[in-house]
């Protein structure tokens, strides 16, 4: 599958596209679960236990979603692994879109990218012994999905059934799981 964008020819790894697409929606929803969760806790009456974990795993999710694109180069759904042989092609364009969306520097960059994967490492996946970090804000992380997520649809167009914009996604996910807790928000 080869794909033109600004010029650039990339061969896509079909599978990675599709994989990197649907990680990224799944991010979008964790994201908006666990903020809408959050943001309603003080009104949940019932459940708080399940509604506390549910909040939490949807959080922790999220990071690891976000990381098996964005995290470790090694990661086989990686976005520098997109690309069949036109790798340096590829991190001239992506790089600065990353860079971009979160307004970063680069070594601003290097530094979140740090702690949002030291965080997965060591609490989200593993639970290391002794680890101690204060949980990432994944406000930047969003930011970078969202670029990166438009940027993927630009090398696929056209196409059919395009995907809305994660921006778009958000909030009707958010509305989603408000209709779900607004039945513990009251005390029987």
């Amino acid at each position: 599958m080869t794909n033109i964008i600004h010029g650039k020819q990339f061969k896509l790894k079909k599978e990675i596209l599709e994989i990197q697409l649907d990680l990224l929606w799944k991010f979008t929803r964790s994201l908006a679960y666990y903020r809408a969760i959050q943001q309603e806790q003080k009104r949940i009456e019932r459940n708080k236990v399940f509604w506390t974990h549910t909040m939490n795993a949807h959080y922790l999710r999220a990071i690891i979603d976000w990381c098996i694109v964005f995290g470790a180069d090694q990661n086989e759904a990686h976005w520098k692994k997109l690309s069949t042989n036109e790798i340096d092609e590829l991190k001239l364009e992506v790089r600065p879109l990353i860079l971009k969306a979160g307004s970063f520097t680069e070594s601003e960059f290097k530094a979140y990218h740090s702690e949002i994967t030291d965080f997965r490492n060591g609490y989200a996946s593993h639970r290391n012994v002794g680890f101690n970090s204060n949980v990432p804000s994944l406000d930047k992380a969003y930011e970078i999905a969202k670029e990166y997520f438009e940027w993927l649809k630009i090398l696929l167009r056209p196409a059919k059934n395009e995907p809305k914009p994660l921006a778009n996604f958000f909030p009707e996910a958010q509305i989603e799981i408000l209709h779900v807790l607004k039945s513990d928000f009251e005390k029987i």
